[in-house]
């Protein structure tokens, strides 16, 4: 109860303690968040030197250099969203002034980018949700158009791709080696010959980057992709192991030829042999899935919500497939070429969760082991 009382009374927070030193302790631990508190404006006073603040007197071509700093690196179709914003803000002149048209915009291009771009700024690429709303967009096109025929149905298709040998590569040379042959692999995607094709076929191509080793790939057009599914397959296939990987890694290395033998292979390596990057594939139509439509609206779902089920399941289908793809090529290899199955195989989804599921056992038994050591009492001799 006394404590009670010391808490609520008035001398607790008044006169009692004025002017009174603190302890040592707490001494030290203000003088602690003094620093903090320091640093951190210092820190937000550097944040804000950075950000470049604009006026009405600086002009508008300066004002327009700087918005041009801003797009710097975005992707065109961010950058023509980007535009369109700057064209409404120049024309609601004097409600805007160039400091604020500047804000709005350089608020307006980041939030682009960190809702749309993948968060690995050296692949410059879009993520898989700026995909899914773009294919939003594609599927309602085909839908309103006055008549739809299978050729505009299957003129959009979502292809999934998983570059093979990745986790191999940042094993044998290092993730610095790893990261650049995901540029590279992804530059094939977005820039490739197999790209180029499709172009001249008069495809529009968007390219993703989704999640560690996995790519995407939306095409949109007005023929249907029926007669070229194969070869597209065959061609992403052919055009990722011809990237050129020798400045990446040498497999006669005395240390990648160590690391290989710890992975299992115990065949004979030549001194020429070169790693290889690969790729599974699979592809979806969206002529493939929108008959399941009828189901969604048999039960009164909304427009969104429906197209929100094709999407996920063209998605879903392009997934499996690129499992069915995996499985054929790693049957394939393993008759042909034992070196690259082994390798392609160190990157494999099923056997990662499988290998860490196993590292992550062998971690609990062995803490067991520990526990039952510590606990162990012995019986006393009689």
């Amino acid at each position: 109860m006394a404590e009670d009382q010391s808490l609520n009374s008035e001398s607790s927070f008044g006169s009692d303690l004025a002017g009174k030193p603190i302890s040592p302790e707490l001494e030290k631990l203000i003088a602690g968040l003094s620093v903090l508190q320091k640093e951190e404006w210092n820190a937000r006073i550097n944040r804000d030197k950075e950000l470049v603040t604009l006026s009405d007197s600086d002009g508008e071509d300066y004002l327009k250099m700087q918005v041009g700093l801003l797009f710097e690196g975005l992707p065109h179709e961010l950058r023509r969203q980007a535009e369109e914003l700057c064209q409404d803000l120049y024309k609601r002149r004097p409600a805007f002034n160039n400091a604020e048209i500047y804000r709005y915009i350089r608020i307006f291009v980041k939030t682009l980018r960190r809702a749309y771009l993948d968060p690995r700024v050296y692949l410059q690429a879009f993520n898989r949700r700026y995909i899914e709303e773009k294919l939003f967009d594609y599927i309602a096109e085909v839908i309103s158009r006055d008549d739809v025929f299978d050729e505009d149905l299957s003129g959009v298709a979502r292809i999934h791709i998983d570059m093979r040998g990745l986790f191999a590569l940042n094993e044998l040379a290092g993730r610095e080696m790893g990261n650049k042959a995901l540029i590279r692999f992804i530059d094939m995607i977005k820039l490739g010959t197999t790209t180029e094709w499709l172009h001249s076929l008069g495809f529009e191509i968007i390219t993703s980057a989704e999640h560690r080793d996995q790519f995407g790939v939306l095409v949109f057009g007005k023929t249907s992709l029926r007669p070229y599914i194969a070869e597209i397959i065959s061609r992403y296939i052919l055009e990722a192991e011809s990237i050129n990987c020798r400045d990446l890694i040498g497999l006669a290395h005395p240390a990648v030829l160590e690391k290989i033998k710890l992975m299992g292979f115990g065949g004979y390596i030549a001194k020429d042999e070169t790693f290889h990057l690969s790729a599974n594939v699979g592809v979806c139509l969206f002529a493939e899935v929108v008959e399941h439509a009828k189901f969604e609206l048999s039960d009164g779902a909304s427009y969104a919500t429906v197209i929100q089920g094709l999407k996920a399941r063209m998605f879903t289908i392009a997934d499996k497939r690129v499992r069915v793809n995996q499985s054929e090529q790693r049957e394939r290899l393993e008759k042909e070429n034992p070196l690259r199955a082994l390798l392609y195989s160190r990157m494999d989804h099923d056997l990662i969760e499988l290998e860490s599921s196993l590292i992550q056992k062998e971690r609990q038994l062995k803490a067991l082991e520990k526990q039952i050591e510590r606990n162990a009492i012995l019986p006393e001799e009689n």
